[in-house]
């Protein structure tokens, strides 16, 4: 028994000392926010004013709670209005970036936000409850006990009278600035309702600017001078949770609040904005540090200090922030978006800051590992370990790209693929700067090798990209590359059908120059005899046909003939690997003249004494086929003896039907 009094006890004094609290708590809150509980303060003043002045309030009881029950009936139908501004929160259309578009104007008028600040709870029940406790000290009850507190009462009564008095007049100004901005705002929506779609221009640009300012605080917090100037025992940890955060919280959030994606780019942009102005900032002031003359010396080493500490809280800030956002769920558009403002960012930071020992120390680290920090396994770079240093920020942003753009599905989420040139862009104005890194060819290559797939032919993004790479405008660094990845691989052990079909032949051909057309023409037949592969089918002839034909509209191959052309395709190591310079030499000559027996017989000496190899008859006559003009490429062996007929019918039996698709007839 006493066990359950006791605990009845400690409820009730718990009950009792939050309680306490909270009214503590609430005395303090209205001393700290004067102007948030101005409404307390006014009648506080007005109640201290009629005091002071002794004035008599000459009101009963039942004039009191008549008034009080007037104010509480227009309390009711401010409420009931207020509650019919309210919107369906489930549906999106009615909010633009998370706020309230549709009725913004209600929640931003100025005596509807100070009607939430008002403490309602407190001044109704001092309005609702003076008012009976004047009318019961005005009565006799059978109760002494009663009759002595009421007399206690009747001896402050004028004091509950000035403090009800002072809380019903602040309650009626809000009620009456209430109604009057009500109806206001009623009048205007419905004037506005006559037409059929109204611009909410005004209250996007309102909302754009709370949320800009709510992120300027968010980004504060996260570079403030008390993190730069904090001790870096537990400052990671810390920065990490602050980071991640931050970005977890606009990722979600503005994934939550978009009603589509053009919304959520726009909430995006006004996050990242915030960042970028407050990252420059940092730059700004970093600058200020670096230019610091030696001289001044105390001034110099606060300042040395000052600049690592921000170079490392910028450092660390991207590293988990790409950290995070690598996990995260992240819109393909917005991922790449984000990677080419943040790799320019970092690319501007790299110029400014390139010759400090400060900066180098902190930004740049051995770049030997995968997206989820695993070491490569040896001999996987080219290059020494030691050589692999570089900004690795950078090198962060370009692993999770590089995971992405691998990824078919992501690419095809892709809206426009100019966005992808423009990360293609400023890769390539990292590798220029970069003494070993690859960025922008690694993201090529990947990309490129997606257009030549037939698999994913019918691929929005793929289909769009492919249509990029075929315009003639295209950037100078882009059509190099371009070139040179078809180059590559066709000469990546020779065309064949099992990786792609033939229509990515003339794809890949439709890049190249005439003189590149014929250096992968002359390795590819190479390639093929030394792989015991057939010569050529006829689609592919035609191809190969119908895309040098194509360069002959820009270039002749007479050009070529007096060019240092020669001298460029015996020097190629691909070419020179499987035929000889000497026999690159007599071929280049040979097309230029008609074929006849002497020209034959050179043929087949240079096979016997070795100079020919990997370059059999019948490929030699699809050179001639494809690149002679149209005198020099008939050949009528009428005069030739008829053992070397017998020999040359038996050697271009495989590329009959090529030679009957020419025209070519031997006999």
């Amino acid at each position: 028994m006493m066990d359950i009094l006791f605990d009845k006890l400690l409820v009730v004094s718990s009950f009792c000392l939050r309680k306490i609290g909270n009214l503590v708590g609430f005395i303090i809150g209205v001393v700290i926010h004067p102007i948030k509980n101005i409404a307390i303060w006014i009648t506080l003043l007005l109640s201290s004013f009629l005091i002071v002045g002794n004035v008599s309030i000459q009101l009963e009881g039942k004039d009191m709670f008549l008034m009080s029950v007037g104010l509480v009936s227009i309390m009711i139908f401010i409420s009931s209005f207020l509650e019919r501004q309210t919107v369906d929160i489930d549906n999106k259309d009615n909010f633009y970036l998370g706020y309230n578009i549709k009725k913004i104007k209600f929640h931003d008028n100025f005596w509807l936000r100070r009607f939430n600040e008002l403490p309602v709870t407190l001044l109704f029940w001092l309005i609702a409850s003076f008012p009976i406790i004047v009318i019961c000290s005005q009565l006799k009850f059978n109760f002494e006990i009663l009759n002595n507190v009421f007399k206690s009462v009747n001896e402050i009564i004028e004091y509950i009278k000035v403090i009800w008095l002072s809380a019903f007049v602040v309650i009626s100004t809000y009620c009456t600035a209430l109604l009057i901005e009500s109806v206001a705002l009623s009048s205007k929506t419905f004037s506005q309702s006559y037409l059929y779609k109204t611009t909410n221009l005004y209250e996007e640009l309102k909302i754009r600017a709370e949320i800009e300012q709510s992120f300027k605080n968010l980004f504060n917090n996260i570079f403030s001078f008390k993190t730069i100037v904090r001790p870096m025992v537990g400052l990671e940890d810390d920065l990490q949770f602050k980071i991640e955060r931050v970005i977890d919280y606009i990722i979600n959030r503005g994934t939550d609040v978009s009603s589509n994606e053009e919304e959520l780019h726009k909430f995006y942009n006004l996050a990242f904005h915030c960042e970028s102005e407050k990252i420059d900032a940092l730059i700004k002031r970093i600058k200020k540090y670096y230019e610091t003359e030696e001289n001044k010396k105390i001034r110099y080493i606060v300042h040395a200090i000052l600049l690592k500490r921000n170079l490392d809280i910028i450092y660390w800030y991207y590293i988990h922030k790409w950290s995070i956002l690598n996990r995260l769920k992240v819109m393909p558009t917005e991922t790449v978006n984000l990677a080419i403002i943040d790799l320019w960012k970092l690319h501007d930071i790299e110029n400014n800051f390139y010759d400090s020992e400060d900066y180098q120390d902190i930004f740049w680290q051995i770049c030997n590992e995968d997206i989820n920090g695993f070491r490569l396994p040896f001999g996987i770079h080219k290059s020494n370990q030691d050589d692999l240093k570089r900004n690795y920020c950078i090198y962060r942003i370009y692993l999770v790209m590089i995971e992405r753009v691998k990824d078919i599905n992501f690419l095809n989420q892709l809206k426009n693929p100019k966005d992808m040139m423009d990360l293609l862009n400023v890769l390539n104005e990292i590798d220029k700067k970069g003494k070993n890194s690859t960025y922008f060819s690694d993201i090529f290559s990947i990309l490129f090798s997606w257009t030549i797939d037939s698999k994913d032919k019918d691929n929005n993004f793929i289909d769009l990209f492919s249509k990029m790479m075929s315009d003639e405008h295209m950037p100078v660094y882009l059509m190099n590359k371009r070139v040179n990845h078809s180059k590559n691989i066709l000469l990546n052990g020779g065309y064949s059908q099992d990786l792609f079909d033939d229509n990515a032949i003339d794809y890949l051909l439709m890049f190249m120059k005439l003189e590149d057309i014929i250096f992968v023409l002359i390795f590819c037949l190479a390639h093929s005899e030394r792989s015991h592969k057939e010569v050529m089918k006829i689609e592919e002839f035609k191809i190969w046909k119908k895309s040098i034909h194509r360069q002959y509209m820009k270039e002749n191959i007479e050009d070529l003939r007096e060019s240092e052309f020669l001298c460029k395709l015996c020097e190629n190591l691909m070419v020179s690997q499987f035929i000889s310079k000497k026999f690159i030499k007599w071929m280049w000559e040979s097309i230029f003249k008609p074929f006849d027996e002497n020209l034959y017989e050179e043929f087949m000496k240079l096979g016997e004494d070795g100079t020919r190899s990997n370059f059999s008859l019948d490929r030699y006559f699809v050179v001639r086929l494809l690149l002679c003009s149209y005198d020099n490429r008939s050949a009528s062996l009428y005069d030739f003896k008829e053992d070397n007929k017998h020999k040359i019918e038996k050697e271009l039996s495989s590329i009959k039907v090529i030679l009957e698709n020419e025209n070519i007839y031997l006999f």
